[in-house]
């Protein structure tokens, strides 16, 4: 059994009314419409971003233990690169309660790093680090790379180089 609902519409109402009533008109369905209708378009995804291998860094300075409980700890620069996912552990000669400047901290990196992979285009660093500065962190960026900040330093550490520093500190 079929049902079909009328829609009266009058002709002055219809010349009064005009559009509005036109569009009210075609707008009604019926439950079998709804029913086998199309559905919805799902919303729009958004890809992850493509970064070249080698082109974004993250870099921060990190404290080891040493190989016997009773060695001091090491600083060691952690580099880690987006594209890539390739990381460099690098001993900078420090342990303890020897402060590395960023003179030094410089040398390693562009002997250890740009050396070999030239500069990142861009860098990202923790501007409250413990060991390392803002300001040591703008020198090492240099005029060509742009410095983006990380908290680094956040209560829940769930950061790219905080997890790479435990993955290290553990094996």
């Amino acid at each position: 059994m079929l049902f079909v609902r009328v829609l009266r519409i009058s002709s002055c109402e219809l010349s009064d009314a005009g559009a509005k009533a036109l569009a009210a008109a075609r707008a009604f369905k019926c439950a079998a419409c709804h029913e086998t209708s199309r559905p919805k378009p799902e919303p729009r995804v958004s890809l992850p971003r493509i970064v070249l291998p080698l082109r974004e860094i993250y870099i921060d300075v990190k404290e080891f233990p040493g190989i016997r409980p009773t060695d001091p700890r090491r600083k060691v620069l952690l580099i880690e690169d987006v594209g890539s996912g390739f990381a460099l552990a690098i001993f900078t000669g420090k342990s303890g309660s020897q402060e590395l400047n960023s003179d030094e901290l410089r040398v390693i990196y562009e002997e250890r790093w740009t050396a070999v992979f030239g500069m990142p285009a861009v860098m990202w660093g923790d501007p409250a680090g413990q060991h390392v500065s803002w300001e040591t962190l703008e020198h090492l960026a240099g005029d060509s790379t742009e410095l983006i900040p990380i908290p680094g330093e956040a209560h829940w550490q769930l950061g790219r180089i905080e997890n790479l520093g435990r993955t290290c500190e553990e094996k």
